[in-house]
């Protein structure tokens, strides 16, 4: 888990947790993303982040912190077995 005020490289970018908050750089697919998040939202999944605000924020998207392993390489020996996968995908 990211600590407030750290960074973390992810494969595009990188991010910052502020406090229960992640700020990500803003880039020309932000709004679609922004656009999905909402659905998925709506229709009541709970595995994704929170799109926060209307724009951006010093260059940055801010999302919803959402707690729990990141998954960048090397994968973590979670999701390395089937079960870890298939919690994963739900």
């Amino acid at each position: 888990m990211i600590q407030d005020g750290e960074s973390m490289r992810g494969g595009l970018s990188t991010v910052r947790r502020e406090g229960e908050t992640i700020l990500r750089p803003w880039r020309v697919w932000t709004p679609a993303v922004r656009e999905l998040l909402r659905h998925l939202e709506q229709v009541g999944f709970a595995g994704v982040p929170r799109a926060l605000g209307d724009g951006p924020v010093d260059g940055h998207e801010v999302v919803s912190l959402l707690r729990g392993e990141v998954g960048l390489s090397p994968w973590p020996r979670a999701l390395l077995a089937d079960e870890g996968v298939t919690a994963l995908g739900q």
